[in-house]
């Protein structure tokens, strides 16, 4: 009898334990935060930090008050060129601050009973659904990342700023109110409806009863508060978030647990969005256990979000790869708007450096989709037989999207840059039009703006053609009318036109694009000294603003061209008219007219008043010649197994217009019976080259090359 409790209980044993390994290895999502979904109560730094922000708000009110207070003291007394546009901005800004300071408090709980009456709520059900009805959801999707391996999949704190933690925040998880991926307009998203105050500078958002986090945890008001808290904490080493709410968040109100309120300082375009693209929920289960060890001990685990992806920790393969898994049960899954994305079960994330390894497992198979960037390979690789183009379908989307700013920058701090008629000269000097066009063999154009992508945004420059007569004319004017023996001209004193062309050589091709600038130049009376350098001593040298022209591209901002923070004078001079290094405004640019452009632009409560005065901003950086156009993309260069299928319906053209990366979008889908066949057929079929299969009907933007 003791023999069989034995062998009984050694049984028993034996079965707990491998049911053990077995949910290890195979759980569902929601298992790893199922038993933090249960505390629904605030992390202990949360209980100070209303009243903690608020003093230090007030404290930075306070000092800039006075700092202001002494520009305009300072300025008034100013007689340097752009004075008086630098003086109206220095009193706006006052009038701004005053009014904070009126505000009060900073974060504010307040009841139900608070809010404004008569509220005229919104709720974007009349814009389009998004994606294919025919989309079916299963099935994964292994993607080639060429980015370094992550350093954290934190949400915030150091290195979270990294290239995978876009994909796993930035394009999954739901804000209070997001944009419609085609038409721009703000459609809900954790909330289900808002309303704007009538001075156009606060919006409430009420709060959709069904929004859960990927641990099953209900989402509140009080969340979005959490998020300030964790992020400006101490804890969190980020000093960005400090600087960015105090700046941009005038109040923060929550009434009861369903609905929160944002005030701006000022009114802005597109408030509903631009005021909650501001605020993150956090889960107060998840958080429970923040503090000083934050980094650390948050390192490799990712925040439970709303979106319909996650990432649970046995999904990351240090170094080689991470998975992102559909969220179980999420929330938004039948909901307009999202009832067709995130269909497919996961997305495997694989780290390759080497582009020539990635393209081998693409054509493998063992990666499903592949975003092309470089000309050469998609007009070589792709079009040798060693890929099977019966299988494999190439697309190209001549999507409108924002624009990163390639091209040369005009330091006009510089000696000889700072006359006009020098940087006339130069635009006629430099064919970066032939250049583009050589080098990248038609697969990029020219620029048409400094805020090219923005659709009615966009201004197109004048262009100015490659001309050796009137470059030569405009240096003639500055005083460059002589040639020396080389063919370069010089002035009376027998000073040289001759500029150092910086550039990160981090790409053959940009070395391509300097030298075949240089060749062009020379024809005009210019010499261009080639400076390549390496990526972090040439950022260093250009935001230390040594460089007299630089071959740079800066991020484009979205949803719209962000130029103030780019071309006003008072991130170029000090009152005193001394330099001023680490700005935006890498130009060095002071002119008194476009900066009272800019305020207009920075103020614009209405899209009808953004495009007016970005129009005659992009007009008056035409007249000012302190940025050569570069190049942007023809169009996004995709290709894929026949497995992966995309959108085709009235809504939604392979995939949304204003965006980047189609792979982004997840609103494709795999079709596992599809891929079954080909897996088959490819084991017998001989290899054809890519593009001799019709990809079928893409529309005006998606064709098979």
């Amino acid at each position: 009898m003791k023999r069989f409790i034995v062998i009984l209980f050694v049984a028993a044993l034996l079965v707990f334990c491998v049911g053990l390994a077995y949910f290890s290895l195979h759980g569902n999502k929601g298992v790893e935060f199922e038993a933090e979904a249960e505390n629904n109560e605030m992390p202990s730094v949360f209980e100070e930090f209303a009243e903690t922000w608020n003093s230090q708000v007030a404290e930075w009110l306070a000092q800039e008050k006075s700092r202001v207070e002494g520009e305009l003291q300072k300025w008034r007394s100013s007689s340097i060129p752009g004075a008086s546009a630098t003086l109206a901005m220095h009193e706006r800004e006052l009038e701004i601050l005053l009014k904070r300071i009126a505000l009060g408090d900073v974060v504010r709980e307040k009841s139900v009973v608070d809010l404004p009456p008569d509220l005229m709520w919104e709720d974007g059900s009349h814009e389009p659904d998004m994606g294919d009805s025919r989309a079916v959801k299963g099935g994964e999707i292994t993607l080639w990342n060429a980015a370094p391996f992550p350093t954290t999949v934190r949400e915030f704190g150091p290195g979270s700023l990294n290239y995978f933690n876009h994909s796993l925040y930035d394009s999954v998880s739901l804000g209070l109110v997001e944009l419609h991926q085609e038409t721009g307009r703000p459609i809900p998203g954790v909330a289900c409806s808002w309303a704007v105050s009538d001075d156009g500078k606060t919006v409430f958002y009420k709060l959709d009863s069904r929004a859960r986090y990927s641990n099953g945890q209900m989402v509140r008001a009080r969340d979005f508060l959490l998020g300030m808290c964790l992020r400006v904490s101490d804890f969190s080493r980020d000093p960005y978030w400090i600087s960015r709410y105090r700046e941009t968040l005038a109040a923060v109100s929550t009434y009861g647990d369903s609905i929160i309120s944002v005030t701006l300082p000022y009114p802005v375009t597109l408030i509903p969005y631009m005021a909650a693209r501001e605020l993150h929920a956090a889960s107060p289960a998840f958080y429970q256990k923040f503090d000083p060890s934050f980094p650390q001990k948050f390192q490799w685990k990712a925040a439970p979000t709303t979106g319909g992806y996650t990432v649970v920790s046995r999904d990351i393969h240090f170094g080689r790869s991470i998975a992102m898994s559909r969220v179980e049960n999420w929330w938004a899954k039948d909901l307009k708007f999202y009832r067709n994305s995130c269909n497919v079960d996961k997305i495997e994330h694989r780290f390759i450096g080497e582009e020539s390894i990635a393209l081998e497992l693409f054509r493998l198979g063992e990666i499903d989709a592949i975003t092309v960037r470089k000309p050469d390979v998609w007009n070589g690789k792709f079009e040798s037989p060693g890929f099977l183009g019966g299988f494999i379908e190439r697309v190209v989307l001549k999507n409108e999207y924002p624009c990163p700013t390639y091209g040369i920058y005009l330091n006009t701090a510089s000696f000889r840059l700072d006359d006009l008629d020098v940087r006339r000269g130069i635009f006629h000097a430099l064919n970066m039009n032939e250049a583009i066009r050589t080098v990248f063999r038609g697969s990029f154009s020219q620029l048409r703006s400094f805020a090219d992508g923005y659709g009615d945004l966009t201004k197109p420059f004048t262009p100015v053609p490659y001309s050796p007569e009137k470059a030569r004319e405009c240096f003639a004017r500055a005083g460059f009318d002589r040639s020396g023996n080389d063919g370069i001209l010089m002035d009376a004193e027998g000073r040289r036109l001759s500029f150092a062309l910086t550039y990160a050589s981090l790409s053959p091709l940009m070395t391509s694009i300097c030298q075949h600038l240089r060749q062009y130049a020379k024809a005009c009376g210019v010499d261009i000294r080639i400076d390549g350098l390496d990526s972090s001593t040439c950022a260093r040298k250009v935001f230390e603003k040594r460089y007299e022209m630089v071959l740079w591209a800066e991020p484009a901002s979205s949803p719209f061209p962000e130029l103030y923070r780019t071309f006003h004078s008072s991130l170029a001079r000090d009152e005193k008219g001394r330099l001023l290094t680490h700005t935006a405004n890498l130009c060095s640019l002071a002119d008194e007219q476009l900066d009272s452009l800019l305020m207009e632009e920075r103020h614009a409560k209405t899209r009808e008043e953004l495009k007016k005065s970005l129009h005659a901003v992009q007009s008056r950086l035409d007249d000012l010649h302190a940025w050569v156009p570069g190049w942007k993309e023809n169009g996004v260069r995709t290709a894929f197994w026949g497995w992966v299928c995309w959108p085709e319906s009235k809504e939604t053209d392979f995939c949304p217009v204003i965006i980047d990366d189609p792979l982004e979008s997840h609103l494709y889908w795999i079709d596992s019976r599809k891929k079954q066949k080909i897996l088959e057929a490819k084991k017998s079929e001989p290899m054809i080259p890519v593009g001799e299969r019709a990809a079928g009907n893409r529309g005006v933007r998606a064709n098979l090359e």
